[in-house]
């Protein structure tokens, strides 16, 4: 039983009964008596176990080897106050309060301050409550609120994003059936062709935008089992997929022969070049000249390095960051659901990757993206540089 420390003064064991030395002992907060000079005339147990002292070593201790040095100038000044008009109350309400342990660390405390009788030689009723836990959950809360103030602006983005992408086609549609089926009312069907397109072009767009939400609420935390995957396979089969959409636009595609093999979760990597390649032929033709798209690699240090390059209009710097968000797009941009190079940022990252843009207006752009080099395998050379054509730093 640790009540009854007494340093200074009369016993408190001569005035307390049996009984109550135990409940106080058994408090689930830590209770401290000390006198007028700060001297301790009795502690319990949990005021041991949150300063970390063992049984008995606190009883030649003083106010002053709990305190924080940092809170000790102000101390004294403190204590004179209270024992000149003594009442109970918090100690530094609206303050974050911290205890001195035994081995010099801190602990964030709530303290109560009781003065006792004045015949019992100005002594103080101290009350020490640990708020470490409840430090950590106030901490955890504010995380979580700043997930879901995250949350809300992507939801805002989608809806505005989601007006245009879905409300507009549809008025092209609807405008275009109604000039079709004047045009049979007239007999002119050499119109039909032209209304036709852009009604399939809009029904194209809706449903870009209606598969990029559905891959945006694909929340995969985890990697499904790592395989070795062949680079050149996946990127030829893309280039296959997007051939017709490339022959349109007059698309020349430029691809590294040595694409690595490299250790990764296939489908997930597939849909990143998905989206980097879909992004180049939406947002990068030139102005004058053919649209070119460079696909290759390299392999640095520590990590090989991948790009997908276009020679488009380029991304102002500005919005160079913003692009990986979800439901972003830059501001001269109209196409695209806005989800697909947030897509490939959270796959990257799943990979302990990383992905960035180079780009500069009139220059093309140039989507790298970094994986660690144990992600791969054979025919993967290790280069002395970058090649210099390439903005992957």
């Amino acid at each position: 039983m640790n009540a009854g420390i007494n340093t200074r003064g009369p016993s408190l064991n001569d005035t307390i009964e049996p009984w109550i030395e135990q409940v106080i002992d058994a408090a689930p907060v830590g209770i401290l008596i000390v006198d007028k000079d700060g001297h301790f005339a009795l502690v319990n147990r949990e005021l041991e176990r949150i300063f970390h002292y063992k049984k008995g070593e606190m009883g030649e201790l003083t106010l002053p080897a709990l305190i924080p040095d940092r809170f000790r100038h102000k101390h004294a000044e403190h204590r004179a106050a209270f024992q000149k008009a003594p009442c109970e109350r918090a100690m530094g309400c609206g303050q974050e309060l911290f205890g001195l342990r035994s081995d010099g660390t801190e602990v964030p405390v709530e303290i109560g301050l009781h003065p006792l009788e004045a015949a019992d030689q100005g002594r103080m009723l101290v009350t020490v409550l640990d708020v470490t836990q409840r430090r950590r959950m106030d901490m955890d809360l504010l995380d979580l609120n700043s997930t879901l103030e995250t949350k809300n602006r992507e939801l805002e983005r989608y809806i505005h994003s989601m007006k245009h992408d879905l409300l507009d086609p549809l008025l092209t549609i609807h405008n275009d059936t109604e000039l079709i089926a004047k045009a049979l009312d007239l007999g002119t069907p050499d119109q039909l062709g032209e209304h036709l397109e852009r009604i399939t072009s809009a029904t194209t767009g809706m449903l870009n935008s209606i598969d990029g939400f559905f891959q945006s609420r694909r929340r995969k935390t985890l990697l499904d089992k790592p395989e070795h995957t062949d680079s050149n396979e996946v990127i030829a089969g893309l280039i296959s997929t997007f051939e017709s959409d490339a022959d349109y636009q007059g698309v020349r595609f430029q691809v590294s022969e040595d694409l690595p093999l490299v250790m990764v979760d296939r489908e997930q990597l597939t849909l990143v070049f998905q989206n980097l390649i879909a992004n180049a032929l939406m947002h990068g033709r030139p102005k004058t000249g053919q649209p070119i798209i460079d696909i290759g690699w390299s392999s640095l240090g520590h990590e090989a390095y991948f790009w997908v390059a276009d020679n488009g209009p380029g991304i102002p710097s500005e919005f160079q960051q913003s692009i990986f968000s979800m439901y972003t797009r830059y501001a001269s941009s109209r196409d695209g659901s806005g989800v697909g190079l947030a897509i490939v940022r959270r796959i990257v990252k799943l990979h302990e990757g990383r992905v960035w843009v180079d780009s500069r207006p009139g220059d093309g752009s140039t989507f790298c993206l970094a994986l660690p080099r144990a992600f791969v395998r054979d025919r993967c050379p290790v280069l002395q540089s970058k090649p210099e054509d390439r903005a992957c730093s």
